[in-house]
């Protein structure tokens, strides 16, 4: 990427920069994006990655990037599961009930857990779950839904 390609413009703040298929494909950077976040971090625009998995931590998110080259760190990569942590705070959720893969535990530690009793939750955070959308699991979310808890989704997908 040529230095000048990239100019400070008045309509916009901040960058937001899609991981997969931007950054990466696979195990592989894609050409030039090594070099096009240096230049980035060099001329001092803001950024944020970002990325709609809700089956990997954000640990695992920087540390594949990392293994790729990127020089990047937890405050530079949103994932759904920081976000939903971020909206529970604002909201002052302190009893969530987390349906979500168990990889995700870690970013969501602070929230609750599965155990929690669904009648008295505040929220409900829900990701992929794959075969683990049982019956039992979809009436906890139900059940708590019913009961006036928040939905979160951690994103929209065609099918679960």
């Amino acid at each position: 990427m040529r230095d000048s390609a990239l100019v400070p413009s008045a309509t916009w703040d901040a960058l937001l920069i899609d991981i997969d298929g931007v950054l990466h494909v696979g195990a592989s950077p894609i050409d030039g994006a090594l070099e096009a976040l240096d230049l980035i971090r060099r001329r001092g625009l803001p950024f944020r990655l970002v990325t709609n998995t809700t089956s990997r931590s954000r640990r695992l998110v920087v540390e594949r990037l990392q293994g790729m080259g990127f020089d990047v760190g937890d405050r530079d990569v949103l994932t759904p599961a920081s976000l939903a942590v971020d909206v529970c705070r604002e909201r002052g959720y302190d009893r969530v009930a987390l349906h979500v893969a168990p990889a995700l535990g870690e970013d969501l530690a602070e929230l609750g857990g599965p155990g929690d009793d669904a009648g008295e939750v505040q929220a409900v955070v829900v990701g992929d779950l794959g075969r683990e959308f049982t019956w039992e699991r979809l009436n906890e979310i139900f059940t708590a839904l019913h009961g006036g808890a928040e939905l979160i989704a951690l994103q929209r997908n065609r099918v679960w």
